[in-house]
């Protein structure tokens, strides 16, 4: 799963269609190094060149059954790397698959001790308890304004279909 790391969407999945383990922890150098990361872990924390191949990545590992909240490394939790590394496209992804919000996004007696209490988008999920909760309000607010708009044309459970699919409900 190297493939994660070079942001390779193409690789990843030809590897997780023939069976490669999401879950499988991968030494960060070589083979004898007791320093593992998962290929999710690789694809958040992948160079910035590659960053678009790693969202294709990370949604295809979510949807293999990657762990949304994987063995830590270097004391930070995978949502931790996202926010330190700013990667705001895949903290949706992330929060959606279960990932935990942390209390110390840079890490645990870290010298840079800020919290994503800071971030408008993180705060909005704190205040609704969760990022199912926030997915909740969200599409309440959208039926709000669109369902008196569009029942006469479809049912209004499709209306809340729709709305999530053209609003990605949950991601701003």
């Amino acid at each position: 799963m190297y493939a994660a790391l070079r942001g390779n969407p193409e690789v990843a999945k030809i590897l997780l269609s023939a069976g490669a383990d999401a879950n499988a922890l991968i030494p960060i150098e070589n083979p004898d190094d007791e320093r593992t990361w998962s290929a999710l872990v690789m694809a958040v924390f992948v160079d910035q060149r590659y960053a678009s191949g790693s969202y294709a990545i990370i949604e295809m590992l979510l949807k293999a059954g990657a762990d949304a909240n994987p063995p830590k490394w270097g004391r930070k939790t995978v949502m931790q790397m996202a926010i330190n590394y700013n990667r705001r496209r895949i903290w949706p992804l992330l929060l959606r698959a279960g990932s935990i919000l942390p209390i110390h996004p840079y890490g645990e007696n870290s010298y840079y001790d800020e919290t994503h209490r800071t971030d408008p988008y993180l705060l909005k999920i704190d205040a609704a308890g969760g990022f199912k909760a926030y997915e909740k309000a969200h599409l309440t607010q959208l039926l709000a304004i669109f369902a008196p708009k569009f029942t006469h044309l479809v049912p209004p459970e499709l209306v809340a279909r729709f709305l999530e699919f053209s609003f990605h409900v949950g991601f701003y």
